[in-house]
């Protein structure tokens, strides 16, 4: 279920033009259907590790942040384990 992450820096095959930071990964489920695009790029501050995300999983991660700085930890928790269940990689990437 794992896919790669593709930097483009020249002509798309439609014709489209993107910059080379711009990068996005498209996943399918084992079902065939088509997941959310990640498309948003998060880093650990402390490893310099990146993970792309989807805006899904980037708010669950800000909200995550935003409640380790005010100390909310019941949201805390109860955010990080719906990130970790959506998507475990970046979770031990980003948040472990």
């Amino acid at each position: 279920m794992w896919s790669r992450c593709i930097v483009m820096d020249s002509k798309h095959s439609n014709g489209s033009t993107l910059r080379p930071e711009v990068r996005s990964v498209k996943q399918e489920t084992t079902k065939g259907r088509k997941m959310a695009e990640r498309k948003i790029k998060r880093v650990n501050p402390f490893s310099g590790q990146s993970e792309m995300l989807t805006d899904e999983e980037a708010v669950l991660h800000d909200s995550v942040k935003q409640a380790e700085q005010t100390g909310d930890w019941n949201k805390m928790q109860k955010d990080l384990d719906k990130f970790s269940r959506l998507n475990p990689k970046a979770y031990m990437t980003l948040l472990d």
